[in-house]
């Protein structure tokens, strides 16, 4: 089987007819799709492959999947667990920052009922001092 000069350079337009609301969980789906995915130059390569060299061509990508679905699992679970933990220390932020604020107005507060009493002392010590050089004058 050789590739048709004519066609070489069309676009590769897979031989299915396989619609958006299929699936691949459908057995006749997968089969449709797994036996037209290829081009023919995929085809033809694969055609000349001798049987002990096609099966080794399929255990080894099999193991390379495997592999690279586990390690892509890994870092997944990885980067979940850094979001995760992201989230917990931003909510922990965000609870210290709020603490801060609430504390930085029970200050202000209490600032303002210091001056407060400040100036009643003031005030006190104003006509206490009064009232005793009234009666030092009277005496």
């Amino acid at each position: 089987m050789e590739i048709d000069p004519a066609t070489v350079e069309d676009k590769f337009v897979p031989d299915w007819d396989i619609r958006n609301k299929d699936s691949v969980m459908d057995e006749l789906v997968a089969r449709t799709l797994l036996f037209n995915i290829n081009t023919s130059l995929d085809h033809v390569k694969s055609r000349r492959m001798k049987n002990p060299d096609l099966g080794a061509a399929v255990l080894t990508n099999k193991a390379q999947s495997n592999i690279f679905v586990t390690e892509l699992y890994r870092r997944w679970v990885e980067v979940e667990s850094v979001r995760e933990s992201l989230e917990k220390e931003t909510r922990s932020l965000k609870r210290k920052i709020q603490r801060g604020l609430d504390a930085e107005k029970k200050v202000i507060q209490l600032n303002q009922e210091l001056q407060s009493q400040q100036e009643k002392v003031k005030d006190l010590t104003s006509q206490n001092q009064s009232s005793q050089a009234a009666a030092a004058s009277a005496a």
